[in-house]
């Protein structure tokens, strides 16, 4: 029964990420105008926890659903991004950013300390958080889809069942960041938000 129960989980959160993807790139194609920065750093520090995630603990697709999904989700938006708009400009932030991805692989390769590894990847991913912030700070208005990050939000709790029943300790922290910075990134769109472009 308990197999069953996770499962079932593992099943929904990923099916409820297909759902946000895809209600994300529907907003995409209507009139919100997401951080390009964000979705590419999201995929490069996604990858990373992913592969170190993998590493520490094990393969499975199960008790890391929400790493997985996330990266997944954030190259097939990345890609849709790039598929409207292929022009790509980097700032101070991203090289940085990237300048710390490539420090991560490197303490990696040197330490072989997958754990400490995934614990920078996902400080990095939080990082990645401020693309969006800054645009929403500048534009003064929601560019991004509350129901998504919702959707997301509901993902990274459901996902606290496979990751506690399968003692992953690494995708239990994952989802417990995700579920302490999304409503953080919700509050800001509010407070941000003077017309509704994105519903």
């Amino acid at each position: 029964m308990e197999k069953f129960t996770v499962l079932v989980a593992t099943i929904a959160v990923y099916g409820i990420y297909f759902y946000a993807g895809y209600d994300y790139i529907r907003a995409i194609k209507r009139e919100s105008s997401p951080a390009v920065g964000t979705w590419g750093l999201f995929s490069v520090g996604t990858l990373l926890s992913v592969l170190s995630v993998f590493k520490a603990t094990e393969i499975s697709v199960v008790s890391n659903v929400l790493n997985v999904g996330d990266f997944l989700m954030c190259i097939a938006i990345l890609g849709f991004i790039f598929s409207k708009n292929p022009k790509m400009s980097f700032d101070r932030f991203d090289a940085i950013f990237f300048s710390l991805a490539g420090a991560i692989v490197l303490f990696w390769i040197l330490s072989k300390d997958a754990i400490w590894a995934n614990y920078f990847s996902q400080a990095l991913i939080t990082l990645g958080y401020w693309p969006t912030i800054k645009k929403a700070r500048k534009e003064r208005k929601r560019n991004e889809p509350y129901k998504s990050w919702i959707l997301f939000l509901v993902s990274a709790i459901v996902a606290l069942y496979p990751a506690w029943m399968n003692g992953n300790t690494l995708s239990l922290i994952y989802s417990i960041r995700s579920i302490i910075i999304i409503p953080i990134m919700l509050l800001v769109f509010h407070k941000y938000s003077k017309t509704a472009p994105a519903s």
